[in-house]
């Protein structure tokens, strides 16, 4: 809710000229409480900001119509962050909406992570449809076997024993250590489709 705004607009049959809401109130004596203001004639010029010195700020645009989405904008006392909501809940959503989250906190996104550790950090799966370049190593957390075959994918991933091995699985399942074999040392050329 905007706790200060000073709406003008030009003036005509059943509008008002002046609207001040001051502290979440129509402040006008000359205008009801339940008077509808004529968005098309509202300027808000360049900038239109909230301010408060304490408690959570949220911007809201709220479609109440059946199986629509919202959109909100949070700022949360204390916290930092600025987060991106989309379906916030609010008892008027469709069951089958969930919240999607944003987050900008310290130079980092979170997508579905409220507090971010890296530049971009995902909680939940990725899918890239074109190539993925790293400039810089990659890490790859262990686990003890490759994830359920897809067809046309391939998966690379590091095997939790002792020590850790690579290994690539084809879309048929088949393991493959990498590195393995009487050599210290491997080249592999190889094209993941990700």
């Amino acid at each position: 809710m905007l706790s200060n705004f000073l709406v003008t607009q030009s003036g005509g049959t059943d509008t008002v000229t002046t609207t001040m809401i001051l502290d979440g109130t129509i402040a006008n004596a000359d205008v009801a409480s339940d008077a509808a203001i004529d968005v098309s004639k509202i300027n808000l010029g360049n900038t239109v900001e909230m301010e408060t010195s304490s408690g959570d700020q949220i911007f809201e645009m709220d479609n109440n119509a059946s199986n629509s989405a919202n959109f909100q904008i949070q700022n949360g006392a204390g916290n930092a962050r600025v987060d991106f909501v989309t379906n916030a809940s609010d008892g008027g959503n469709p069951s089958g909406l969930v919240d999607t989250t944003i987050t900008m906190k310290a130079q980092k996104i979170g997508l579905l992570q409220t507090n971010p550790a890296y530049t971009l950090d995902v909680t939940g799966t990725g899918n890239l449809t074109s190539d993925l370049t790293v400039g810089g190593s990659l890490t790859l957390a262990e686990k003890a076997a490759a994830e359920s075959d897809s067809a046309g994918y391939g998966q690379l991933w590091v095997k939790s024993d002792t020590p850790n091995t690579l290994y690539f699985t084809d879309d048929a399942g088949t393991d493959t250590q990498l590195g393995a074999g009487a050599s210290a040392g491997f080249a592999v050329a190889m094209a993941i489709a990700l």
